[in-house]
């Protein structure tokens, strides 16, 4: 889990995201295979942030509206 600008992010077989510090939580399109593991969630602000799976590294500069894929299987 991990917070930046106001907005709160935490997953292990998926990702949400809160806006209003926890008291609601959205379920993000993220392109994680079925069956691995978020293994760490790191945002610089309120739109752009790293995800590290067992299956890649992914990378969002819209709120996770979209993902850039690093280091995929």
């Amino acid at each position: 889990m991990t917070t930046a600008n106001g907005v709160a992010w935490a997953g292990l077989h998926q990702l949400f995201k809160s806006t209003d510090k926890g008291f609601t939580w959205q379920n993000v399109s993220f392109p994680m295979s079925v069956g691995n593991f978020i293994q760490y969630i790191s945002f610089f602000d309120a739109n752009s942030g790293l995800v590290s799976t067992d299956s890649g590294l992914f990378v969002t500069h819209d709120q996770g509206a979209t993902w850039n894929v690093f280091f995929s299987e």
